[in-house]
């Protein structure tokens, strides 16, 4: 008798190899990692052997019973790991009680170290304590490469010996510091360290970086006043980021000594005086100043970066450089560029010529982005900064950019515009547009941002202007935000009856992607409209509409 196959086992989870499902349980909350832990003895150990864990008492922020329950559960599986190595290890501790929770937790810092943790990510919300002193053991971690501290405004305080001889990575966020000469301190003795962050450090009037071996430095600083000098002296720097507000008292210096720098980002307010030294390796500069107390240093500044391959700039830099008489700047080299509005700028009569000239300068570029630009990080400083929105901003149409001769827009690859938020008043966004539709015959994909209500105008001008049939097409639709369209001329009328007669005059071939919230429609060879509300039709060699 021929014995029959057993059927394939339903359970696919219990018959993965273990440092698969290892690496699959590293995902887990500890809450779940709980439950898994008693389905039986395979996983039981599989749950306790998890290389990578997270401690997160956030969720139980409200709940302090459960909060204890959790800890002591910590406490149990901490205790049951002996000998099993954790390369990872983060904590996320909500603490009214750090004088009673804090030896506990510390405890779990001590086993990381004894385990030999190579990531440590520690946020800690003591709000019982005002200071965190670093641990001994954790100071001087041998196999320690990452680390990162969060302590949401209180003070740490590091061992008076050397410390962190190994690292390679050290990120500090919301940390006060009572040593003046903190990051002095500890770039002294981090003789590996590649990488450092510091965002929202606060007790420095003054930071100095010099190092042999960093290539990455990021400085953030939105809601402090207090720092009022930046000094980087760096020979290896490759990337720099430097992200800086503050109010109008005392003078502020940035100083830049980087020979082989190779990314610029600068945000935030320009300082009274600065110096970005020698920039002639620099091949991306985001420069994204809202505020300028002095314009005259932009002009020097693009005099060294003049062999750029990225630029991104904010508006307000535009019309500084068009004040200063600095537009066109010859870039020859810039293939990609990205023009920033922040939420309550707008493309009015005074940005324009500006945007027309540095346009001039740029030979060979390829992508084109206008977006609204807004860090989430800037969000609570931006509302108090709001400038109001552009009153004037219709004033110049496609014949105006007709006759600047843009001999970059031909050869235009990808464009992108965001019209949402300031860059919906006026017309002149619209007409910028409409004259790239128009004239960049070299294009492979657009990408439009706009408001639901908008989609069918949008349509219309790209089949008014003849874009070709092999270009991608995307137009995302934002809500709720259906504003007034005052820079629409030509009048939209009810959205599905625009919408299905834009959809019939799309050249045979096109594709065209539209996504929002609840649709996505794709253009190819012909007509099949899938939605009651339209008529169902087909017509052969014209464009197929299926909706999601």
């Amino acid at each position: 008798m021929v014995k029959q196959p057993k059927p394939p086992s339903s359970d696919r989870i219990s018959i993965l190899l273990d440092h698969i499902a290892l690496h699959i349980l590293s995902f887990l909350a500890m809450e779940d990692i709980a439950r898994l832990s008693i389905v039986s003895k395979r996983w039981r150990a599989l749950c306790i052997s998890i290389p990578s864990l997270t401690f997160d008492s956030m969720q139980y922020e409200s709940n302090h019973l459960k909060h204890d329950h959790f800890m002591d559960f910590l406490d149990r599986f901490i205790l049951r790991r002996s000998g099993i190595k954790m390369p990872r290890f983060c904590v996320r501790w909500m603490s009214e009680k750090w004088y009673l929770e804090g030896f506990r937790v510390l405890t779990w810092l001590h086993y990381a170290v004894r385990s030999s943790v190579e990531v440590l990510d520690l946020e800690l919300d003591i709000r019982s304590a005002g200071l965190l002193q670093m641990p001994l053991d954790v100071y001087r971690c041998e196999s320690l490469r990452f680390l990162t501290v969060d302590l949401h405004g209180r003070i740490l305080e590091l061992p008076s010996s050397n410390g962190f001889t190994k690292l390679q990575s050290l990120t500090l966020k919301r940390v006060r510091v009572l040593d003046k000469l903190f990051v002095e301190q500890v770039l002294s003795f981090c003789e590996s360290l590649d990488k450092l962050c510091l965002d929202s450090v606060k007790g420095i009037s003054k930071i100095n970086i010099r190092s042999s071996s960093l290539k990455f430095l990021e400085i953030r600083s939105y809601d402090y006043s207090d720092l009022f000098h930046i000094n980087v002296s760096v020979d290896l720097l490759d990337e720099l980021i430097v992200g800086w507000k503050f109010t109008s008292s005392g003078k502020r210096s940035l100083k830049i000594a980087a020979p082989h720098l190779k990314h610029l980002t600068w945000d935030g307010f320009g300082p009274d005086s600065y110096f970005l030294g020698n920039l002639k390796c620099l091949r991306s500069f985001a420069l994204s100043l809202e505020e300028l107390s002095n314009s005259s240093y932009l002009v020097k500044c693009f005099h060294s970066v003049k062999g750029i391959e990225d630029l991104v700039i904010h508006v307000q830099c535009l019309k500084a450089l068009l004040k200063a008489g600095m537009l066109p700047i010859p870039l020859k080299c810039l293939h990609n560029l990205r023009i920033n509005f922040s939420s309550s700028d707008g493309m009015d009569d005074d940005l324009v010529p500006a945007i027309a000239l540095l346009l001039k300068g740029l030979s060979n570029l390829q992508d084109l982005l206008i977006t609204c630009w807004n860090d989430p990080k800037c969000e609570a400083y931006s509302t108090e900064k709001a400038r109001p929105l552009p009153e004037k901003a219709s004033r110049f149409d496609t014949t105006y950019w007709e006759s600047q001769k843009l001999t970059c827009i031909p050869h235009l690859k990808r464009v992108k515009m965001e019209l949402i938020k300031g860059l919906l008043f006026g017309k002149n966004s619209s007409q910028l547009l409409k004259y790239i539709f128009k004239h960049a015959r070299e294009l492979e994909q657009i990408d439009i941002v706009c408001p639901s209500s908008w989609k069918s105008y949008i349509l219309a001008k790209i089949t008014e202007c003849g874009v070709a049939s092999t270009v991608r097409v995307s137009v995302v639709c934002v809500y709720p935000p259906d504003m007034p369209l005052d820079w629409v001329s030509d009048g939209v009328e009810d959205e599905d009856h625009a919408i299905e007669e834009d959809f019939h005059q799309v050249k045979k071939g096109a594709r065209l992607k539209i996504k929002g919230r609840r649709e996505l429609l794709n253009l190819k060879s012909s007509i099949d409209y899938g939605d009651a509300s339209m008529p169902s039709r087909r017509r052969k060699g014209k464009a197929q509409v299926l909706e999601h």
